[in-house]
């Protein structure tokens, strides 16, 4: 099944805040939708799109062709290959420094094992207004509670 991830989160610096990270994934020739939300206390940008990413890889039950639509940091890290080399490299850089979300950088590498990546782009898409509307909606409703990591799916069914 051909999937397209889209990504988008409510960070727009990349010191720790708070605040909602929302994926849309769209399958298939009828591009059935599913989307969900993570809220996080205390995140980085980094941290958020690592963590929404491996949400909306968590969706997805068999091997997928997928697409990923996200902004930097992290789709530029993935297309440079640096993840994969970390992981070879017990999770050091070059300069023999620590990754930074190790942890975050593992859960998504092993959400993304069984798949194959047609593409990881770093573009703007026609969906980003509406989705960040709805990061603003989800915004509002949350108010400050603490809920960490926690992410809602609107359909309790996953895709076959």
């Amino acid at each position: 099944m051909e999937v397209k991830i889209y990504i988008e989160t409510s960070w727009t610096a990349p010191h720790a805040s708070c605040g909602v990270g929302l994926w849309l994934v769209e399958a298939g020739e009828q591009k059935a939708q599913r989307r969900g939300f993570v809220r996080l206390m205390d995140a980085t940008k980094e941290q958020a799109q690592l963590r929404t990413l491996t949400a909306a890889l968590d969706i997805l039950i068999r091997p997928c062709s997928v697409q990923i639509i996200m902004s930097d940091p992290v789709i530029g890290a993935l297309n440079a290959g640096w993840p994969w080399q970390w992981r070879e490299s017990d999770w050091k850089k070059k300069s023999g420094e620590e990754v930074k979300n190790r942890g975050d950088w593992e859960s998504l590498l092993c959400g993304m094992d069984p798949h194959k990546f047609t593409g990881l782009h770093k573009e703007e898409h026609p969906k980003k207004e509406a989705m960040m509307l709805q990061i603003c909606d989800e915004l509002k409703k949350w108010k400050g509670e603490v809920i960490n990591t926690t992410f809602y799916v609107e359909k309790e069914e996953t895709w076959k």
